[in-house]
């Protein structure tokens, strides 16, 4: 898939890629890079079993009680190739008759996910954003009954 493809694929499911780190090359040397370290340390902990599924090891580092050890996850993450990503769809905000909403970035859901390559990522990404207005619609459903 070219580079115009995926951008307007996620244009379409209204997702964007907040961060992006090349897992080879954030562990290249023996210091982590700082994104890497706040993605282990904040957010890999919430909705992240797409990653800890595909990058094996990390499940018993991040769901212990304790604080990650940096040099463990680096130790694990060295023998994985891809990408992690944060994704981001907004929330929709108002649903209209013809299947139409509205939204605003400023009310916005994010994810860890895994990806191997772009493709994969893209493919990721598109699904998250459809289902962040899967579940508002749901919701509006829900609340209207």
């Amino acid at each position: 898939m070219m580079n115009r493809e995926r951008r307007c694929r996620l244009e379409q499911s209204g997702a964007r890629i907040e961060s992006l780190i090349w897992i080879p090359g954030a562990t290249a040397s023996d210091v982590l890079p700082g994104g890497l370290k706040d993605a282990i340390s904040e957010d890999l902990y919430e909705n992240n079993e797409q990653v800890l599924s595909k990058v094996p090891g990390l499940a018993h580092i991040l769901t212990s009680n304790e604080s990650p050890d940096f040099e463990e996850v680096a130790e694990i993450l060295c023998d994985v190739d891809g990408f992690l990503a944060q994704i981001a769809a907004p929330i929709p905000t108002k649903f209209y008759e013809g299947g139409g909403f509205s939204y605003s970035w400023g009310y916005y859901q994010t994810k860890w996910v895994h990806a191997d390559n772009l493709d994969e990522l893209t493919a990721l990404a598109e699904e998250f954003g459809k289902d962040v207005v899967e579940r508002a619609r749901a919701n509006e459903l829900a609340d209207a009954a």
